[in-house]
């Protein structure tokens, strides 16, 4: 009964959450991209070529009623070169109820050349994301940041997630290539 009350309330909220946040976005920041979430190809106006993926795990968090933080452990495999391991952390702003567990994120990397320098991924991210899930749910992430904001990242698997977990709102990730 207290699940299915606060997934009612949270879908009430839902669209206030979401309209308002995208609102003070559009003030500050260019107008994400729009994708599809199983799409592997770049969305009109992204960096041009794949240069390879990006999968994260979420390796711990805390989440509120206005948004969460997660720390993330990634490993990067460009198209040409060694793979990569970033660490970061993600933000969701909005409505947030309830944890988040075994979430994984697998994105698209299209930059301006395949060839990325080292490190190329390391920077601040930002988009918007709508999704709920009950017990086993998904959601898309559209992001772009990176090195002089030249890198999309499209989702190209779901996240999955495991318990009672409902957001909307702005997502805004960072990352750092690990030492």
């Amino acid at each position: 009964m207290k699940t299915k009350l606060l997934l009612a309330v949270a879908l009430i909220l839902v669209p206030f959450a979401s309209s308002a946040q995208a609102a003070d976005v559009a003030k500050t920041s260019p107008p994400p991209e729009p994708a599809v979430a199983a799409s592997v190809a770049p969305s009109h106006g992204s960096p041009g070529v794949k240069a390879g993926l990006l999968s994260c795990s979420v390796t711990n968090g805390n989440n509120f009623i206005v948004g969460s933080k997660h720390a993330l452990a990634c490993q990067y495999k460009p198209v040409s070169g060694p793979p990569e391991a970033y660490t970061g952390e993600v933000s969701q702003y909005g409505v947030d109820i309830g944890p988040v567990r075994n979430a994984n994120l697998v994105w698209a990397v299209f930059a301006p050349s395949t060839n990325t320098s080292p490190g190329a991924l390391s920077g601040r991210y930002g988009g918007v994301s709508a999704g709920a899930s009950a017990l086993v749910g998904a959601q898309a992430n559209v992001l772009v940041g990176g090195s002089g904001k030249s890198i999309a990242l499209n989702p190209v698997s779901l996240q999955s997630e495991t318990g009672l977990n409902v957001t909307a709102g702005v997502t805004g990730m960072s990352l750092h290539k690990a030492s």
